[in-house]
């Protein structure tokens, strides 16, 4: 299954590993893609797509287990107020869709915030650019094509 974000890694011969799991439960829900992938909720890391009230985006890479605060982030960020991107920006900005939104190969680079947990991890896992498919990889992989950050939330 070739996505942006798989093509980009293969174009650069970087080390990755797709893994595909079933969708036609509707289940595409961080735990559960977790779940169907047997892997601990916390090395899957959802991707979401901030706007902030001064209208400038981000992307916050978060563990499936956890929730982002939103509060804290725009904190973090310097930012008055953060929200997730209306869905209606979605795929314009990104060029994905809800559930298969991919940190890797976006339209638009955004600036990319990570959990600080994921640095000490071998590999982690992120979407593959389409519903159905996420991708191992490591930590170290994704800073030399992402503007990453480390945030302690």
């Amino acid at each position: 299954m070739k996505t942006p974000a798989t093509r980009l890694l293969d174009s650069k011969r970087m080390d990755y590993k797709p893994l595909l799991y079933p969708v036609d439960d509707g289940l595409i829900d961080g735990l559960s893609v977790a779940s169907k992938l047997k892997i601990p909720p916390n090395l899957l890391y959802k991707t979401l797509v901030l706007e902030a009230k001064s209208k400038r985006n981000y992307v916050i890479l978060v563990p499936s287990d956890k929730e982002l605060d939103l509060k804290q982030a725009a904190k973090f960020l310097k930012e008055k107020s953060l929200g997730l991107l209306p869905l209606s920006k979605l795929k314009g900005l990104t060029g994905y869709d809800k559930g298969g939104c991919s940190p890797l190969a976006m339209k638009k680079s955004l600036p990319t915030f990570i959990y600080k947990e994921a640095k000490d991890q071998k590999s982690i896992y992120v979407s593959g650019g389409k519903i159905g498919l996420s991708l191992e990889i490591s930590p170290e992989l994704l800073e030399k094509f992402l503007d990453l950050t480390y945030l302690d939330l």
